[in-house]
């Protein structure tokens, strides 16, 4: 039996970005991303010239897809690793190294997102997040318009 590292525990940007992708590689993966770009669409018609914050933006996916619709990024992660293979596919982006709670950026965002932050096993097991709500709780809401 292989055991694979988590993409968070691998400390290479390459090999964080192989194992980062390689998860989000299957059926799962792009009908969950299918689903997101729907509602996303559906909320905000236009992306050109917004302001987005990623919270939690690990490989660029995401990145990439607000990118590609005219947004202006700011990504935010808390594995220096994945982040740095971040903006290396997206040098467009800010990228900043934080966790949920406690990044300060003083910027005004038209749109939050945050994909998969509160399932990540590494943000619990470093105390980052003790549970769901907390992480809920110290995001600014709403998640569109407002200042962090």
């Amino acid at each position: 039996m292989s055991t694979t590292k988590p993409f968070y525990h691998i400390q290479n940007p390459d090999e964080a970005l192989e194992a980062y992708l390689s998860g989000h590689d299957n059926l799962y993966g792009r009908m969950q991303s299918r689903t997101n770009q729907v509602m996303i669409e559906s909320f905000l018609k236009d992306l050109s010239g917004k302001n987005v914050l990623e919270v939690g933006g690990a490989g660029g996916i995401w990145t990439r897809y607000f990118i590609d619709k005219g947004a202006r990024v700011t990504c935010a992660d808390i594995s220096e690793p994945i982040l740095l293979a971040n903006k290396e596919r997206n040098p467009e982006a800010e990228c900043v190294l934080g966790d949920a709670t406690s990044v300060r950026l003083n910027k005004k965002y038209d749109f939050i997102f945050a994909k998969d932050i509160n399932e990540s096993p590494w943000a619990y097991a470093h105390g980052i997040i003790s549970n769901r709500a907390s992480l809920v709780q110290n995001l600014p809401l709403p998640a569109y318009g407002c200042t962090v």
